[in-house]
C-alpha cells in the first residue's frame, strides 16, 4: 500500500542563492562550481579545458582571468553541519535481505549523483531491524522509497513532505 504526498523540489536559487563568479573548488571532493552550477570534477567540463587550456592561452586569444576559491560544495557542507533534506527509514528488515536492500539504496544514490553531483546519499545507518538513510535532496529520498516499495510489493510505504519549519521529506517503509 502506498500513501504519498509529493514533495516539491526546491529551486537552486532558493537553496543556494544567486550565482557566484569565478571558480569554486570543493576541498572535500572533486566538485567544481562554474557557470552557475556545480559539476562532478574539472574533467567533466570539456568547454572549460578547451577555453582555458589550463595556463596557456589559445593562439590569438586573450586568457580570461577568473578567481578561484576553495569552499565546501552544498552537499559536503550538509555533511559537515549534520543536515539533510531527505530521510528514509526502513523497518522490519529481514537480515537475509539487508545486503540486497543496501545495494538497491546505494544504486539509486549513485544514479542521482550522476545526474546532479549535489544529489546524493549523505549517510546510510544500519540498525538492528532496519536501515536509516539521509539524503541531500528530499526528492531522492522519495525515489529511494518508491524503488523499495516497487521491489517489495507488500511493503507499507508512507511519503511525507517537510512541514512547518522543516524542509525534510520523510519516507517510512515497513517491510512485510
Amino acid at each position: 500500500m502506498v500513501r504519498t504526498q509529493n514533495i516539491p523540489p526546491n529551486s537552486e536559487h532558493e537553496e543556494f542563492g544567486p550565482g557566484k563568479k569565478g571558480y569554486i573548488l570543493c576541498p572535500e571532493g572533486k566538485e567544481v562550481y562554474f557557470k552557475k552550477s556545480w559539476h562532478p570534477n574539472l574533467e567533466s567540463l570539456p568547454e572549460l579545458n578547451a577555453a582555458h587550456n589550463w595556463g596557456e592561452p589559445r593562439s590569438g586569444a586573450e586568457r580570461e582571468e577568473k578567481s578561484v576559491k576553495f569552499e565546501l560544495c552544498p552537499a559536503h557542507q550538509m555533511l559537515k553541519d549534520k543536515q539533510y533534506e531527505g530521510e528514509v527509514i526502513v523497518e522490519n528488515l529481514n537480515e537475509a535481505n539487508r545486503e540486497e536492500l543496501t545495494n538497491l539504496i546505494k544504486n539509486r544514490g549513485e544514479e542521482a549523483e550522476r545526474r546532479d553531483t549535489l544529489h546524493r546519499i549523505l549517510k546510510i545507518e544500519q540498525q538492528p531491524k532496519g536501515i536509516r538513510v539521509e539524503t541531500s535532496e528530499n526528492q531522492l529520498a522519495q525515489k529511494i522509497g518508491k524503488a523499495i516499495g516497487s521491489h517489495y510489493k507488500k511493503a507499507d510505504l508512507k511519503i511525507q513532505p517537510g512541514s512547518g519549519t522543516s524542509d525534510v521529506g520523510r519516507v517510512r517503509i515497513i517491510l512485510p
